[in-house]
């Protein structure tokens, strides 16, 4: 009895790697992290103002695990679609300056809230 190997035609096993690759990177990408390149001054000196290469870690969802002094990637409150990576300066019942220094103008974080350089998340 002769052996009968059944397999795909290369263009169909060519759509499965293909599918199967694209779902890797969709999880890799949207669940542990990935590679983004940086630009703009607000970051300065930690970041340059163009071609720093950042890794966006996604295990820390929602504020999960964060400390002041963090850096976190941010959807633009300014511009939707962009993002933006910013420095924790608060948590949930600190008291943090609003605008510039010494005007007095200042507000405590409330809970399931973080204070991210100079915006309320």
């Amino acid at each position: 009895m002769a052996h009968i190997r059944h397999s795909l035609p290369a263009w169909n096993r060519l759509a499965v790697v293909t599918t199967k690759l694209l779902l890797l990177y969709h999880f890799v990408s949207e669940y542990v992290g990935e590679v983004r390149q940086t630009e703009g001054p607000s970051m300065l000196p930690t970041l340059s103002v163009r071609n720093d290469w950042v890794y966006v870690d996604k295990s820390y969802r929602r504020g999960k695990g964060l400390l002041n002094g963090d850096t976190v990637s941010v959807k633009h409150p300014m511009f939707p679609g962009v993002g933006a990576i910013k420095r924790v300066v608060g948590m949930p019942g600190d008291i943090v300056g609003r605008d510039t220094p010494g005007t007095g103008s200042r507000m405590m974080i409330q809970e399931a809230k973080g204070w991210v350089n100079k915006a309320l998340r």
